[in-house]
């Protein structure tokens, strides 16, 4: 059953978005999508150094730099491009880090997110990131970062959920949802594609 980490993790990212905690802006970068079209796994022409430089202009093009930061120059390693960001104030929303190349990416960024100059709590001069994954990804020891187990949500936020993904439901159609999918968000939004793809929302009930 889908958990739905990406739906809980784009929902912060709204609510952040929306109240502009961040100076910098937030950041959505989905790994998958990032990862997939340079086919890395696969045998290529192209060289590491390459290959590193492709995702990492790949990665950027997911954060739209060129069009929000046209004067950003995009460099050709991780460590280099991550270190371009340290100081900047945003939030970063690093989505499906299942794999062990995208896992090391989410670690990189991790490691970059305080430099030594920078005071751990001056919030206001570092950036802020959300992984979701299948996968452990190393957090290393400061004490700021946390692992989230993503589960059920309670009656009251699942029921907050949907009044926003699907705000035209009634309150009986809002319940009988919850109680469908005992309140796990991945089962929430595979629910509300079905009706919305016009596919039976309750196949097991037919």
């Amino acid at each position: 059953r889908r958990i739905g980490k990406s739906t809980i993790a784009t929902m912060c990212l709204q609510y952040v978005h929306e109240r502009e905690f961040f100076g910098d802006g937030v950041h959505y970068i989905d790994l998958a999508k990032v990862l997939f079209p340079q086919n890395l796994l696969a045998e290529s022409p192209r060289s590491p150094e390459a290959s590193q430089a492709a995702v990492v202009e790949e990665f950027a093009n997911a954060m739209q730099l060129k069009r929000h930061h046209p004067e950003f120059r995009i460099p050709k390693t991780f460590a280099e491009f991550f270190q371009e960001m340290s100081s900047w104030h945003a939030l970063f929303v690093i989505d499906h880090a299942c794999c062990a190349l995208s896992v090391s990416i989410a670690s990189q960024l991790l490691r970059n997110t305080h430099k030594p100059k920078v005071k751990p709590l001056d919030y206001h001069n570092t950036y802020h990131i959300l992984i979701t994954s299948n996968t452990p990804v190393d957090l290393g020891t400061d004490s700021l970062r946390q692992v989230v187990w993503a589960r059920e949500l309670s009656k009251g936020s699942g029921r907050e959920l949907i009044r926003i993904l699907a705000p035209w439901k009634a309150e009986e159609d809002v319940a009988k949802l919850l109680k469908h999918t005992a309140g796990s968000p991945g089962s929430i939004m595979e629910v509300l594609e079905s009706e919305i793809m016009g596919r039976p929302a309750y196949p097991n009930q037919i």
